[in-house]
């Protein structure tokens, strides 16, 4: 049976770099006299995905179960999960195939095979869960704090490019943001979005512009100055960022009511007009004779 190491980096995230946690396991395989003869890397997987979803750890306990391993060396519990449900059943499978677990991190207490030492690891287990759910809370504070004083507009629609090196710096696109008012315009004057989606492929023919993406363009508040955020597990966060707007709020609401007429009430207004102008015709002609 052969020495292994497990590495895993969540995504997006630097801390623990896998690096870091290689050169940690190496070290600890010197002063065990051991020799790491396999590696098993997830990257960029958080520690909340689903067990069967992460390739590499699945086939580590494939191995396991095989009786393939012996010894087993990782940098610390939540490297293996941060969900303690999850966590619990590794546990259980390196208790049940007698794996001796070595954490490479000098702060994590050994893993121990015993009726304390599970109630030990479940409590643990439930520590990194915890842990991991203030970590986002965390992140969501952070995010609706930096949209909502307008250090961060989050991601922005066409016309707007953000420079990230010296701070935030947003950049009003001129050629992009010229095109987006001359589809405002062409929908006031009563083009349909067909022909609103043409004109742009001959103007901007780097996007691939239909009707339904140039809808969704003039429907996007940004364009007034007025940024919506989405963030799972918070309400829908607005804030104003006049420095973004290109169109005038009148306008704006003007294109959103056109949008929102569906054919069948052109139809009816446009039969309704027709029927306005016919029975003013017969009026007027009724007057002058």
């Amino acid at each position: 049976m052969k020495t292994v190491a497990y590495y895993r980096r969540s995504t997006n995230i630097q801390e623990h770099s896998l690096a870091m946690q290689q050169q940690k396991a190496f070290s600890r395989a010197i002063k065990e006299g051991l020799i790491i003869e396999e590696e098993f890397i997830d990257d960029a997987i958080s520690g909340k995905t689903r067990i069967d979803d992460r390739r590499e750890l699945q086939r580590l306990m494939s191995q396991i179960n095989r009786d393939k391993i012996k010894n087993l060396l990782v940098y610390k519990r939540d490297r293996l999960s941060r969900d303690a449900i999850q966590y619990i059943e590794l546990y259980r499978l390196f208790r049940d195939r007698k794996i001796n677990v070595i954490f490479t991190s000098d702060e994590e207490i050994p893993i121990q095979y015993s009726p304390v030492g599970e109630l030990i690891e479940i409590l643990m287990a439930a520590m990194i869960e915890r842990e991991s759910q203030q970590i986002v809370e965390r992140i969501k504070s952070a995010i609706e704090a930096d949209f909502l004083t307008g250090k961060n507009p989050g991601t922005l629609p066409f016309g707007y490019s953000v420079d990230r090196q010296n701070g935030i710096t947003i950049q009003l696109n001129e050629d992009e943001t010229e095109l987006v008012r001359s589809m405002y315009r062409m929908v006031l004057e009563g083009r349909t979005l067909q022909e609103v989606s043409l004109y742009s492929r001959e103007k901007y023919p780097k996007r691939n512009w239909t009707s339904s993406s140039v809808k969704k363009l003039l429907q996007n508040p940004t364009y007034m100055g007025i940024r919506l955020l989405n963030v799972k597990g918070l309400p829908q966060l607005k804030q104003e960022y006049s420095q973004l707007s290109i169109i005038d709020e009148r306008e704006w609401l003007q294109v959103q009511d056109i949008l929102e007429q569906t054919p069948k009430q052109k139809r009816e207004q446009l039969l309704m007009l027709i029927f306005c102008l016919r029975e003013y015709c017969v009026a007027n002609h009724a007057t002058k004779k």
